[in-house]
């Protein structure tokens, strides 16, 4: 039982630029003047940026608004993209308060 907790709400990790990113099952969509809308799922935020799983391919660098529930709509810039999924840098950092609301919003939708 503990195992099963543990396992579906892994740890925060901190990546390669020393940023804690927190785990997030969240729906988002994405829009930039290459896509009109695209749905997305938000797998892991950070103050600066995210990590989304979605077939879309777009090119490193380039430019797209974020749109997260209860969030206003973030700019945001590629960072990586392969087929499973895109890193986003954010153009301005989130306030940890707000990735600590949209994590909490995440556990909200898995129970």
């Amino acid at each position: 039982m503990i195992h099963d907790r543990i396992a579906s709400h892994p740890e925060p990790q901190r990546d390669g630029r020393g940023a804690l990113r927190i785990p997030v099952r969240l729906k988002s969509t994405i829009c930039s003047s290459a896509v009109r809308k695209v749905k997305a799922d938000l797998v892991d935020l950070s103050t600066g940026g995210c990590r989304l799983a979605t077939g879309l391919y777009m090119s490193d660098g380039a430019h797209l608004t974020l749109a997260i529930p209860t969030l206003e709509p973030v700019g945001a810039r590629v960072r990586w993209c392969h087929h499973l999924g895109m890193g986003l840098e954010f153009l301005r950092p989130l306030h940890p308060l707000i990735v600590q609301r949209l994590a909490g919003l995440s556990m909200a939708a898995l129970h």
